[in-house]
């Protein structure tokens, strides 16, 4: 019996220190999973026009840095709505699409 609650003490000694060490390294890792996921993002919708970037610009060759400087400089960004409006004001890159979806249709962006 007394076997049994050291095992159990144990197990949630263990686990909640795990949890709480998980939770610091995400908070810690947040801004740069963020960033990197941007240029992950910015580097595949330059990839798909490759062939218009001009020159011989391989994307896969480029920097974080220089598909930065190429997405603001060569990328006209537009937000239409539901019915195919433009949306004036607004970066297509910073349209959160699991929340949009999560909105009544006459509501999105």
């Amino acid at each position: 019996m007394n076997s049994t609650k050291y095992v159990i003490g144990f197990i949630l000694v263990l686990t909640s220190v795990v949890a709480i060490m998980l939770t610091g390294l995400r908070e810690v890792t947040k801004e740069q999973a963020a960033q990197n996921e941007d240029v992950f993002n910015k580097r595949a919708i330059l990839l798909a026009v490759e062939d218009h970037l001009g020159g011989d610009k391989k994307v896969s060759d480029l920097s974080d840095d220089e598909v930065k400087v190429l997405f603001e400089k060569q990328v006209d960004q537009k937000v239409l709505d539901a019915a195919g409006e433009e949306i004036d004001g607004v970066q297509a890159d910073k349209v959160d699409m699991a929340k949009e979806k999560k909105k009544p249709l006459e509501e999105r962006q």
